[in-house]
């Protein structure tokens, strides 16, 4: 399927096209939220998150880069955003 009828079918909230998406993109967001934190399971949970904000938000893709660029861009915020919120606290050192 080409971006453009994929794009075209996520727009009309098509099911096939959903199950097109997240089969295609699954892999390659779980594999950057991996690298980015480390750990599995919280990768998946990211990755479950990037591919619905994906699908809800497809109306503000503005075709001028590629759907695959604009996955990436989300899927490195949303991982970035958890690490921030996340993120161990720092104590203090007493001198």
């Amino acid at each position: 399927m080409k971006d453009t009828d994929l794009i075209q079918g996520l727009l009309n909230r098509q099911t096939g096209a959903m199950n097109y998406f997240v089969n295609n993109y699954q892999q390659f967001v779980f594999v950057l939220c991996v690298k980015m934190v480390n750990n599995e399971v919280v990768a998946e949970e990211i990755t479950q998150d990037v591919l619905i904000k994906c699908i809800e938000k497809i109306d503000s893709f503005n075709r001028q880069s590629q759907l695959k660029t604009w996955v990436y861009t989300i899927a490195k915020r949303e991982t970035l955003n958890y690490l921030r919120v996340n993120r161990p606290e720092t104590l203090e050192l007493k001198e």
